[in-house]
């Protein structure tokens, strides 16, 4: 959600408190806890906003944020996620629910 409330036009500086704000704000409805502590812990260094800042023109940026793990997968198990998240949205949605 962080790229939902980010704004690439102003320098990072003057949105980290509200962002800060924001995620703290949206804990126990959007977030958990530990997400939100999470969050807090991981963009404590300077170099967290400034990857923010220039994701667009360097794309090793996405590399160093998300762990390199690869897990094959076969389709029984792509098909068991889908279902996890078909209820999910049937259960949220009434346009969806049978």
């Amino acid at each position: 959600m962080l790229e939902l409330i980010y704004n690439s036009e102003k320098p990072y500086d003057l949105q980290r408190d509200y962002i800060l704000d924001w995620i703290k704000s949206k804990q126990g409805r959007y977030f958990g806890q530990h997400i939100v502590d999470a969050f807090i812990e991981a963009c404590k260094p300077e170099r967290f906003w400034l990857d923010i800042e220039n994701i667009s023109t360097n794309p090793d940026v996405l590399t160093r944020v998300h762990p390199s793990v690869q897990e094959p997968m076969s389709l029984s198990i792509i098909k068991s996620i889908a279902v996890v998240f078909a209820v999910i949205i049937d259960k949220k949605s009434t346009f969806t629910h049978e």
